[in-house]
């Protein structure tokens, strides 16, 4: 083969590997843009985009197993927080809205607060998996509030979305009082 065919032959090659990785790098940042945005949270964000992402893309399995554990139609709020429209910000005050509580949400907002309690909590958990179900329960619990008046609702929905990170995720070796929630 010739020189000059080498050089075009390999030329391409790493042109065909750039674009791949081009590709690869452009899906994994369209994949951690599911929440429109995690705020505050510090170390805690890529563990909380990871969670989000991976219920964003097994939605189908996560909605089934949350409506079949609490009989709830989960559709179209609680998806395009996870797809589309959710917040999460992480508050630097135990005080106000945050005292006493793991996190807190207002009806029809997209925004779920977590409370540094909580989060100071599960950042002393080990392994990822269990910090990863720890965020799972409250995101789903305080989104719901987003999407739901009460707490009657909500409290059945957390429970369903921590069983599902128990079933999904390697490595879960806690209980959801460990995240202090009950």
């Amino acid at each position: 083969m010739k020189t000059e065919t080498k050089n075009k032959l390999n030329q391409l090659t790493r042109l065909t590997a750039l674009i791949a990785l081009y590709t690869i790098v452009g899906a994994t940042g369209q994949a951690q843009a599911d929440l429109k945005e995690v705020n505050g949270c510090a170390q805690s964000t890529t563990k909380i985009n990871e969670i989000a992402t991976t219920v964003d893309h097994d939605w189908a399995d996560f909605e089934k197993f949350i409506e079949d554990e609490t009989g709830l139609n989960i559709k179209g709020c609680m998806q395009n927080r996870f797809q589309d429209n959710g917040k999460i910000d992480c508050e630097s005050s135990s005080g106000g809205t945050c005292s006493g509580a793991n996190g807190w949400a207002s009806y029809l907002s997209h925004t779920a607060h977590f409370c540094p309690t909580f989060v100071n909590r599960v950042r002393a958990l080990t392994g990822d998996s269990n910090k990863k179900a720890c965020y799972l329960a409250l995101m789903t619990h305080e989104f719901g509030h987003t999407c739901w008046r009460g707490h009657g609702t909500v409290e059945d929905i957390d429970d369903a979305a921590f069983k599902y990170a128990k079933k999904t995720l390697p490595g879960v070796t806690i209980d959801m009082i460990d995240c202090g929630m009950d």
